[in-house]
């Protein structure tokens, strides 16, 4: 390797100052590693990031290694890519005899194990286990299998897959840019609105500024007086007024601003909540069981005229999603309306790159604070949701999964006597 040439040629006293300036350089990108098999490269590991830290412990021969349980592997370019949110190395492989060693490092194996399985002599397999390790992708297991991310206090605690989007949506740990725009040319941004989804929509209310400004309590008694509540009034579920005066007070289009073709690209609006980039990504869907004044169904709101529209045949799944919240909420009683909170996602990846689902949770977080908000002004019972079924969502509503989804749900209802 590297260090023994150095060390022949200049002695073992400038290790220290070798490795040093060899980290330096690795962390510019400027380094790559090969392994090789036959004079041809099989693998190469490319350095994505300054915060690259290396795994400097090596890889012993009858010890036993296996694939970080964070580990991912992808195509890039014609070429697979093994990488991991706790690196910021990755590894192209080249040719089918490193997969086919990764292959083997999916349970414990030595060098010896891993060059049988992956059919490559001891050299390679130990040249590539050696990179791997090196770029933090193998971990040593024990007897047991069980590795240091397995530990509950630290690592054990995260999902392999929420690390690796919280890695990726963040910025300092791979080399995806971050530039704005880049499908600026190539496709044109979704409009502000979607298109209309009911040709008989259901007209709503709209609130007098005055009459709210004179019910609702003081903004500190309303933010102090915010919890979720999951027990509602059965003798008197949620009206369509109420219902409409909610929508209208949270997320009413409240002004359209076309694009002038320099500080602002896209078509964009203002609503009552903030939205990243003023995309304004998220739709609401009431999934509606119990309301006075309003059919069993599943509806869409308009947020530019303030209508519900409508989703033809959708009343007998009502049952079924409503199932489903109690489930999502380990709760029980009957549910009057379920806010469906969907994203268009191209309204915010067209202009933002690599953190835009980021972007969307934020965008449904802040969304959620609004509904509690406006529901506890209000003298409603608001209850945010952990998760929800998309697929079943979008079979019933018609809604292609990677354009438009479910990200988020909102129970809201007549608040119960003892809830007061």
């Amino acid at each position: 390797m590297l260090s023994s040439i150095v060390t022949r040629h200049h002695g073992p006293s400038v290790l220290p100052a070798w490795f040093y300036w060899l980290g330096e350089v690795e962390r510019l990108g400027a380094v790559t590693y090969e392994v090789r098999h036959s004079r041809r490269p099989i693998a190469r590991l490319e350095i994505m990031a300054p915060a690259f830290e290396p795994g400097l412990g090596g890889v012993h021969p009858r010890a036993r290694w296996v694939l970080s349980r964070f580990a991912i592997q992808r195509r890039q370019e014609g070429n697979l890519v093994l990488e991991s949110p706790l690196s910021c190395a990755k590894l192209h492989l080249l040719d089918g005899s490193a997969a086919a060693t990764l292959v083997a490092l999916a349970r414990p194996c030595s060098i010896a194990d891993a060059a049988r399985i992956g059919d490559v002599p001891r050299t390679v397999a130990a040249d590539l286990m050696s990179v791997l390790e090196y770029a933090k992708l193998i971990v040593p297991a024990d007897a047991a299998e069980k590795t240091p991310e397995d530990a509950p206090a630290s690592l054990g605690l995260w999902h392999a897959a929420d690390l690796a989007f919280h890695g990726r949506s963040r910025s300092g740990r791979h080399d995806d840019r971050a530039d704005k725009f880049r499908f600026r040319h190539t496709v044109s941004p979704l409009a502000a609105v979607k298109p209309r989804m009911s040709a008989r929509p259901i007209p709503l209310e709209v609130p007098r500024a005055d009459k709210i400004s004179d019910a609702d309590p003081p903004f500190t008694t309303v933010l102090e007086g915010r919890r979720s509540i999951r027990t509602y009034d059965d003798r008197r579920p949620i009206t369509l007024s109420q219902l409409g005066e909610f929508l209208y007070r949270t997320a009413r289009l409240k002004e359209t601003i076309e694009p002038d073709g320099k500080l602002l690209l896209y078509q964009s609006s203002r609503r009552p909540y903030p939205g990243a980039g003023g995309c304004y990504e998220l739709e609401i869907y009431p999934v509606v069981n119990r309301c006075r004044g309003l059919k069993r169904g599943i509806y869409h709101y308009h947020p530019s005229d303030h209508t519900l529209e409508p989703i033809p045949n959708s009343a007998p799944a009502v049952p079924t999603m409503m199932r489903d919240t109690l489930i999502a909420e380990n709760a029980g009683g009957p549910r009057q309306v379920v806010l469906t909170i969907t994203a268009r996602f191209q309204r915010v990846a067209w202009k933002y790159n690599g953190s835009s689902y980021a972007a969307i949770l934020k965008n449904v977080g802040v969304l959620f604070q609004t509904f509690y908000l406006v529901a506890t002004a209000m003298g409603l019972a608001p209850c945010a949701l952990g998760g929800g079924n998309a697929d079943l969502f979008g079979r019933v509503v018609g809604l292609p999964f990677h354009e438009e989804s479910s990200v988020g749900e909102f129970m809201l209802g007549s608040r119960a006597p003892a809830a007061e």
